[in-house]
């Protein structure tokens, strides 16, 4: 694992949604935490295979070895934000994760940037 990671530390902001009684909607970041993991850019086809409404923008890809640290945006169904990673000082909304169950489990995020 050391190999495909590089052990650096990625950080995570974790995120939540609510709607208050007049049925506004709020996000807000809920706590963070620093992680293992390797971020890369993100290459055109998995920019591709994201939601069409979000793949204008600069993107990055991260792999984490934590399954379910990290969690993709979920906005036309529950309205949940997804989870914000943290990468030389920009935000980027984790779009898309895939989790792989094999001999180094792990789950790969594609994070579009926050402008």
């Amino acid at each position: 694992m050391k190999d495909l990671l590089q052990e650096d530390t990625i950080t995570i902001k974790h995120r939540s949604f609510s709607r208050d009684s007049a049925g506004r909607a709020s996000t807000s970041v809920t706590g963070a935490e620093q992680i293992p993991g390797s971020i890369q850019p993100a290459n055109g086809h998995e920019v591709e295979l994201v939601d069409e409404g979000e793949r204008t923008g600069d993107h990055i890809k991260a792999y984490v070895r934590n399954s379910g640290a990290v969690e993709a945006a979920d906005e036309n169904s529950t309205g949940a934000p997804g989870d914000l990673i943290v990468y030389k000082g920009e935000e980027y909304k984790v779009v898309q994760t895939r989790t792989y169950d094999m001999t180094i489990p792990h789950t790969k995020a594609v994070a579009k940037k926050v402008e």
